[in-house]
């Protein structure tokens, strides 16, 4: 990409990429999926380049035989693995423990296949003539749009399918497009390239952007604004021929195949693909838990806090009640801090060292309004006493320090428990006095103080080199919380239950404003 940087560079054996173009990148932008070779698909860890899986589509095909891996998909949650190859069989792999765990056959060859961003039990699938929404438990097709092609893709956050048809078989140029297809609307197809053979696209989580690759001389990718239908930047021409391509969830990567050289590429998306595609507002389809305050936590094992720096602890609460009747635990970070729902107040809870522990409350009760929609609520401590921000204002507070009267603040850490670990909507200990109830999205934890002084929250927490630990709660389905950090904090839900709220948020029965719409 012009300007662009490459980031890492993958190995394929793959014969015939102009014909499996096929690849995908996880919803936490952390592994990538594609073909090993004509029937095999490989999947890599992308920070390391490791091979972390391998899985065999079927038996190797014979001298002659012709083989070609079709469509590689992660599911939403990223616990499952699509692909199929051209023998009519979708199958469906467990990333957890490397086995095959469904084969369903096709009426027809599929050219390409997706998971449902809606329903992940469906796939929206490419065969014969149109593209459809199908459910291969029952084999019934629930939506069907006549626009035909070898690739196709889903917005995560839209109402939105692309679709690229390229030459062979019985078509030729004339007939070959890129299409945005609003799939709940009659409204006509948005047509970006056409007359054109276009191997494969992608699109943007709003479906604002899109990135197709062509089969030219030059083989270029072009990342297009949809809705101006118009190009604002192209793939790098100077590179092996482009064949294949996917945006990475959150926006900052964009993943390509490339026929002569057979390899992967990782590239960086420019800053208008994050700051406009929908990776920062994500209205109609915000998901988040919620907590019952008897027994539902998430448990984040491998995260501990080592007593030796700053910390801030941030997150978007719905509490289900006004007074809780005791102290419940929103974010316990290891045995030492927490951020927490105390009685009718917002309080925090510091044990920055042995025999040394601070309770803060804030000095006004938590308000009707926050009730009714997500409230910003963060706690920060740098060696003094802790500070509590409701959405970006500082609270007054009334605290007092028990046992320990020392200030000084890196001392080693304290004696861990192997059930100190940090949780949500519990404390480190997990008793069930400590459980919060109601509403959580978006929770980070980071290493440095960052809030000195009143301040507008992001809606979208951002991870950058002082982050630690970052929940977006986008994964709306599945037993694990994703850390989009980098630092591999993922976390355990323990019986929460997924909801969709809006923008702001609701209610604590997750209702969401139908009158809140996605950019």
């Amino acid at each position: 990409m012009p300007g662009g940087e490459i980031l890492r560079q993958f190995e394929t054996a793959s014969s015939r990429s102009h014909e499996s173009p096929s690849i995908d990148v996880s919803r936490d932008g952390r592994f990538l999926a594609g073909p090993r070779d004509d029937w095999m698909i490989r999947v890599w860890n992308i920070e390391s380049g490791d091979v972390v899986h391998e899985f065999p589509l079927g038996e190797r095909p014979g001298d002659g035989e012709h083989s070609q891996v079709r469509c590689v998909r992660f599911s939403q949650d990223g616990t499952r693995l699509m692909a199929a190859r051209n023998d009519e069989l979708l199958r469906v792999f467990d990333l957890a423990t490397g086995e095959e765990i469904h084969t369903y056959d096709a009426p027809s060859q599929i050219y390409d296949a997706v998971f449902n961003s809606v329903d992940s039990n469906q796939a929206v699938a490419l065969w014969g003539t149109s593209v459809k929404f199908w459910n291969p438990e029952t084999d019934a097709i629930e939506i069907r749009k006549d626009s035909g092609g070898h690739a196709v893709t889903m917005a995560l956050d839209a109402p939105i399918i692309s679709v690229a048809r390229r030459t062979g078989g019985d078509s030729d140029p004339s007939e070959c497009y890129a299409k945005i297809i609003h799939y709940q609307s009659s409204a006509d197809p948005v047509t970006l390239d056409s007359g054109v053979s276009v191997l494969d696209i992608a699109v943007s989580r709003n479906g604002r952007f899109a990135v197709t690759t062509l089969q030219t001389p030059k083989g270029e990718s072009r990342l297009w604004d949809v809705a101006a239908q118009e190009v604002i930047y192209e793939f790098a021409p100077e590179v092996a021929t482009v064949v294949g391509v996917d945006l990475s969830p959150d926006g900052r990567l964009a993943a390509t195949t490339h026929e002569s050289d057979k390899s992967i590429r990782i590239w960086r998306l420019p800053e208008i693909v994050r700051r406009e595609g929908g990776y920062f507002r994500r209205a109609t389809q915000n998901f988040a838990l919620q907590f019952d305050g008897v027994d539902d936590y998430v448990d984040i094992p491998s995260l501990r806090y080592d007593g030796t720096h700053p910390v801030t602890i941030e997150a978007y609460v719905i509490p289900a009640e006004s007074n809780t009747g005791r102290a419940a635990d929103i974010v316990s970070y290891g045995s030492r801090m927490n951020i927490a729902q105390h009685y009718r107040f917002w309080g925090a809870d510091v044990v920055p060292r042995r025999n040394s522990r601070y309770f803060v409350n804030s000095r006004d009760a938590i308000q009707t309004e926050d009730l009714q929609r997500m409230t910003h609520i963060a706690m920060v401590y740098d060696g003094d006493e802790p500070r509590i921000y409701r959405d970006g204002q500082l609270l007054e507070t009334d605290g007092q320090w028990s046992v320990s009267d020392s200030t000084e603040f890196s001392l080693p850490a304290l004696p861990s428990s192997p059930g100190f670990v940090t949780k949500i909507a519990s404390s480190s200990s997990g008793t069930s006095r400590a459980m919060f109830h109601g509403i959580i999205d978006e929770v980070r934890i980071s290493n440095v103080a960052r809030y000195t002084e009143d301040f507008t929250p992001e809606r979208r927490f951002e991870p950058d080199e002082h982050t630690l630990a970052l929940y977006h709660f986008d994964e709306g389905e599945g037993e694990t919380l994703v850390d989009s950090s980098g630092n591999g904090h993922h976390g355990e839900i323990r019986g929460a239950t997924w909801v969709r709220v809006g923008e702001l948020g609701r209610n604590a029965k997750g209702e969401t404003d139908e009158s809140e719409e996605a950019d």
